[in-house]
């Protein structure tokens, strides 16, 4: 019976501790990705004040 010991090692894997901390580290994810969208409006950029063009350029361009 493979198919049971399979059912019962998800069972397992699901109830761990990793599964709720990687929960946790999505969610703080995803908050940081929205504090990150808010600030960047209130910036500018949804006024386009800011070109993200130029923001990249000045990200990606070379130390001096």
């Amino acid at each position: 019976m493979p198919t049971q010991s399979a059912k019962s090692r998800v069972i397992l894997v699901a109830r761990t501790p990793g599964g709720a901390k990687s929960k946790r580290v999505v969610l703080v994810a995803l908050v940081l990705l929205v504090l990150v969208v808010v600030v960047a409006l209130s910036i500018g950029w949804g006024s386009r004040s800011i070109d993200p063009g130029t923001v990249w350029q000045a990200l990606t361009a070379p130390d001096p």
